[in-house]
């Protein structure tokens, strides 16, 4: 992932070397509207849903564009607080709530560009992961105590288009932008863990169980707003 990075900002600063004063570039910071995601799987033979309903957090993104041809690239990249219908084992009445990465790179056409607005279109590329961990104590027999900790993960490739508005009041630097994603998660899979630390009297055990399964495909909007910089 990290030489992915380094290779598509290479590139980047090399289109913008390229193409002078004719590209412009966006960098941009905002907020992650509030959105969720359901994906369903087969757990035991059981069906079984991992609900994500509420999604939110900050966003970084940029965007850049060449002012004559109107080819642009996006990308972004989102961290967020994720709620979840996986059950608390401290307390037994709560849902966990865990973290979500976001990232998504792409390229289109901008139709709208000008000093003061920029209009764009994109196919994106992505990738959505999320993870739920807890850690809680459970006393057994003999004086023995346990410390329990479990952790779900899901992670899955996207494909989606973007719509990314931008408005610059004063033509020069400061930006307004808005932007949505409509994608498909492809299907992905969940990883469990559970690791089971008994401790008693001068010695310690470790128990470590784990599983996986497949989930299904499932679409997903990722609207954000925010300001940026231009250059």
């Amino acid at each position: 992932m990290k030489k992915i990075c380094i290779f598509v900002a290479t590139l980047l600063i090399g289109m913008s070397a390229f193409a002078g004063e004719a590209w412009k570039n966006h960098v941009g910071f905002g907020w992650k509207v509030p959105t969720g995601i359901t994906v369903s799987g087969v757990n035991d033979n059981k069906d079984w849903n991992l609900k994500m309903p509420v999604q939110t957090g900050i966003d970084f993104s940029y965007t850049g564009v060449h002012m004559k041809s109107g080819f642009s690239v996006r990308g972004f990249m989102d961290y967020n607080l994720s709620t979840s219908n996986l059950a608390s084992m401290n307390p037994k009445d709560t849902d966990l709530i865990g973290f979500n990465y976001t990232s998504a790179l792409g390229a289109g056409w901008a139709p709208v560009r000008n000093n003061n607005f920029l209009l764009s279109f994109y196919g994106m590329l992505g990738f959505d992961m999320s993870i739920f961990p807890e850690t809680y104590s459970d006393s057994a027999e003999g004086n023995t105590q346990n410390s329990i900790t479990v952790t779900y993960g899901y992670g899955a490739l996207f494909l989606g288009a973007n719509a990314t508005f931008i408005w610059t009041p004063t033509g020069k630097r400061f930006s307004i932008f808005g932007s949505a994603t409509a994608s498909y998660n492809l299907p992905g899979i969940i990883l469990y863990n559970k690791e089971d630390v008994a401790s008693a009297r001068n010695r310690s055990t470790t128990d470590n169980l784990s599983d996986y399964w497949y989930v299904s495909g499932s679409f997903k909007v990722i609207p954000t707003i925010g300001v940026s910089w231009r250059f």
